[in-house]
């Protein structure tokens, strides 16, 4: 007869060693001169204004604001230009509004300014996109029909 450990104790067990590992190189210092040597970077106030300004224009796409996040997010294009990041959100800022040529000039800066950098909404906003241009006719002229 073969003895074996549920999977519940196992766990258990695996979680206890590791707490009790963890807790004797802690207390024998050895993690703590390893934590030291990470030090905080500085942020240049350019940086910090960057990152505010973000900040704000998440919290407003968040909050469903979409014509003050477009604002900040062109705020932040007019400060910092060749941050591609940027010229993406503007352009979701701007799909949420329907601007879509808009929309589509900024997704194109995005991929000029960051040709090889992935922007992991890229493709499901260009789908978006092409859905919308292709369904919005199609809507307004059901709604145009006399019924």
């Amino acid at each position: 007869v073969k003895f074996q450990l549920p999977p519940k104790m196992i766990r258990s067990l695996f979680t206890f060693f590791t707490v009790l590992i963890v807790t004797g190189l802690v207390w024998l210092g050895n993690i703590a001169p390893a934590a030291a040597q990470l030090q905080a970077t500085e942020l240049t106030p350019q940086q910090q204004e960057l990152g505010e300004l973000v900040q704000k224009a998440f919290e407003a796409t968040n909050e469903g604001k979409f014509p003050a996040a477009e604002t900040l997010w062109t705020e932040i294009i007019d400060k910092f230009p060749s941050q591609a990041a940027a010229w993406s959100n503007r352009g979701n800022s701007r799909v949420s509004q329907n601007k879509l040529q808009l929309a589509i000039a900024d997704y194109e800066k995005a991929i000029e300014l960051a040709p090889f950098r992935r922007f992991r909404k890229m493709g499901r906003c260009d789908r978006r996109l092409q859905s919308r241009t292709r369904i919005r006719p199609q809507r307004s002229s059901r709604l145009q029909q006399p019924r």
